[in-house]
């Protein structure tokens, strides 16, 4: 027990999940529990798992405190029955790269937000929720599912009232252009973030 992982990446189709489980049948529960109990971060990449594997891998884990995932195929349904398990672990971190805002973050007590992976998030879907996220503290904006040339000025449009206990924005400017140009674009985002980061600097100050 003395290499017990603290990160579990499970990548492409060929992953050997199922058989990782499988063979954890035959060990004893609190062997197993053991040998994940640092685990504190579980990333999917491309990774064709069945949710039943998922789900049965995460009940080994104690102390999870992020997950991150790119390019699953779960439906809505699916990650409901995830969410029982993310309760239970408490997950403090989500790195998301489709639309469960309303269904899974909404649920959780989530600190830090990262929008990244594919396909993506639409702004439209954060416009459109239905839910504030009170608990997040931190966002990581990295890439978004783009749908016309607004997608960021429309993004800084929503920030506070989506998330108004926010601390730290960390913006990858790439979601505006992949070069860096100094336009009218160019001025109209830096000066929406620089109103967040006013907005972030008053709680701060206001809260401490």
């Amino acid at each position: 027990m003395s290499f017990r992982p603290t990160v579990i990446e499970i990548t492409h189709s060929r992953n050997p999940l199922s058989k990782l489980n499988k063979a954890l049948e035959d060990v004893e529960g609190n062997k197993v529990k053991e040998f994940f109990g640092r685990v504190k971060l579980l990333s999917l990449d491309k990774a064709d798992v069945a949710l039943s594997d998922l789900v049965f891998l995460l009940q080994k884990i104690t102390l999870l405190e992020g997950f991150s995932f790119s390019e699953q195929n779960f439906s809505q349904k699916e990650w409901k029955l995830l969410l029982p398990e993310f309760k239970r672990l408490n997950l403090r971190a989500m790195d998301i790269s489709q639309d469960i805002l309303n269904s899974v973050l909404d649920q959780l007590n989530v600190e830090l937000v990262k929008l990244s992976g594919c396909p993506g998030i639409k702004v439209s879907s954060i416009m459109g929720c239905s839910s504030t996220f009170v608990t997040v503290t931190t966002l990581v904006v990295q890439e978004l599912d783009y749908t016309n040339d607004r997608d960021a000025e429309d993004l800084i449009t929503c920030i506070e009232a989506k998330f108004p206990r926010l601390k730290t924005l960390i913006w990858d400017w790439s979601v505006v252009d992949p070069a860096v140009t100094i336009d009218e674009r160019s001025r109209t985002v830096i000066n929406g973030l620089v109103n967040i980061f006013r907005f972030v600097k008053f709680l701060i100050e206001y809260f401490h």
